[in-house]
Parts: C-alpha cells; sequence; structure tokens
C-alpha cells in the first residue's frame, strides 16, 4: 500500500481515481502500480487538499467508538495497553 495524505484534515471524499486523475497527482510511484498490478488508487479529497491512497481495496465504516476501542475491521490495541 502506499498512501499521500495529511495528518489531519477537513471535509473527506474517497473514490476510485481515473485514468487522469492518476497521472496527474504525479506523486506515486509507477514502480508501485508495477509491482502490485492488483492496486487501485482512490483519489482522497478534503476542503483544502487532494491526497491519494493505492492499495487492493478501499473499505470504510464511521462509528462512535473511543480512540482505543477494536474497531469495525478487527484492527485495535490488545487489552490491557
Amino acid at each position: 500500500m502506499e498512501f499521500h495524505l495529511p495528518t489531519s484534515f477537513d471535509g473527506l471524499s474517497v473514490q476510485r481515481a481515473s485514468d487522469d486523475e492518476i497521472r496527474n497527482l504525479g506523486i506515486l510511484k509507477e514502480s508501485t502500480l508495477q509491482e502490485f498490478p492488483q492496486f487501485k488508487v482512490y483519489s482522497v479529497k478534503g476542503t483544502d487538499f487532494i491526497g491519494y491512497v493505492a492499495a487492493a481495496n478501499c473499505a470504510c465504516h464511521e462509528d462512535e467508538k473511543e480512540y482505543n476501542e477494536p474497531s469495525f475491521f478487527g484492527i485495535g490495541y490488545p487489552a490491557g495497553a
């Protein structure tokens, strides 16, 4: 996976990037897509930035959990950490 995102942002839009958008991003290493042809590029836009994520899949889920609670995707901190 490869990504180019700020550490914090306002607003969020994620969508599959077109071939033109991928070329215009210019930051994405061509070797990444050559080495991992299964990767798709998703443009990630906020109110004051445009970034990307290159990954095999993209999924999202929003909830009201606390920072250290396990996520919807099963990623979390071990008990007592």
